[in-house]
């Protein structure tokens, strides 16, 4: 399929689940399959078929708009959308500004703001300085951290690098993901700003969490409520039982690590965080004393800075990394 042609099904698929009012369970179900059936088979179907990834074409952003769809579906479905005409269905999912990098928007929230947006000077210059903000990030620091710390892509460099030098390269590593997810999230609110639209923040210093549940409350905001509001409640939350409390953990967490990318590193990545925040609701479920924060803080940091190697590396350089930090004691 030619890479054009994804524009009409998007603007297909969006027709489509504007026409969804009934509520009848079956046709709610079937959207909702449908729309994670194509996500699955353009984003996941190289990993279940015998397919080059470099030979794949995916639609861009197809990973954002499918979750808004969803969150569309099923508010609609409850009734918490109510009366939707197709102008602003079409404005909430095609909102440039977010369709690339995020964040996920509410319907809810979104919409209401189209009919008092407007461009002044105070939109103007609140938007640019946040677009302002954005770039530095991005173009400034992030960019010119990824010249340190993507040697540690390269196998060669791996094995004759110090356990030292890796370490320092993966805290570097660290702030380059924070600054660039975070600066394309500033020129999405920035953007938005410049007509008076302010969209969900994404990120409140995460790296000063006090713990790994704080630091998802404060990392990729938009997609962690989505999680909790989508997948992690319907499957019954914290409200059962602790074991059914740490598996729904574990199922999110798989999914965000997915979400981010079809790798089997990415799934580690994600069971790694479900296993650290399966741990943190068993230490506060045995009501034991609370760290304090110039201890909790970099604690946090650094079981987050070490997972960031299941993200950016492939399992095979992942465990050369690991198996040299290990050995750091020893030389």
């Amino acid at each position: 399929m030619n890479a054009g042609w994804f524009i009409f099904l998007i603007i297909a698929e969006a027709r489509a689940y504007f026409l969804v009012k009934s509520k009848k369970r079956s046709f709610f179900i079937l959207s909702i399959l449908i729309s994670v059936g194509l996500l699955v088979y353009f984003k996941y179907r190289f990993l279940f078929f015998d397919l080059a990834k470099e030979n794949v074409i995916i639609p861009l952003a197809i990973s954002f708009f499918t979750f808004e769809f969803i969150h569309y579906l099923v508010d609609g479905y409850q009734g918490k959308i109510e009366n939707p005409n197709l102008r602003d269905h079409f404005a909430f999912i095609f909102f440039f500004p977010t369709m690339v990098a995020g964040p996920i928007k509410r319907y809810q929230e979104f919409v209401p703001q189209i009919y008092s947006s407007s461009f002044s000077l105070e939109n103007l210059l609140n938007g640019s300085f946040r677009i302002l903000m954005g770039l530095v990030k991005k173009i400034v620091l992030a960019d010119t951290l990824a010249l340190f710390s993507d040697q540690l892509l390269s196998v060669q460099y791996i094995i004759t690098a110090s356990p030292l030098d890796i370490f320092i390269r993966i805290l570097a590593y660290s702030f380059k993901i924070y600054l660039d997810f975070s600066g394309y999230s500033d020129i999405a609110l920035g953007s938005a700003a410049l007509f008076g639209i302010y969209l969900p923040e994404n990120f409140k210093w995460p790296y000063l969490a006090r713990n790994i549940a704080d630091f998802w409350r404060r990392w990729h905001i938009s997609l962690t409520s989505w999680f909790m509001d989508y997948v992690y409640k319907p499957l019954g939350g914290s409200y059962v039982n602790a074991v059914v409390t740490i598996l729904n953990v574990m199922i999110v967490m798989s999914l965000s690590g997915l979400w981010h990318g079809a790798a089997v590193n990415f799934i580690i990545w994600g069971l790694y965080h479900g296993i650290l925040l399966a741990l943190y609701h068993i230490y506060k479920s045995l009501k034991l004393p609370s760290f304090p924060s110039w201890i909790a803080i970099p604690l946090t940091f650094l079981a987050v800075s070490l997972g960031w190697i299941f993200f950016f590396a492939r399992i095979s350089i992942a465990k050369i990394i690991i198996l040299k930090l290990i050995s750091w004691p020893f030389m």
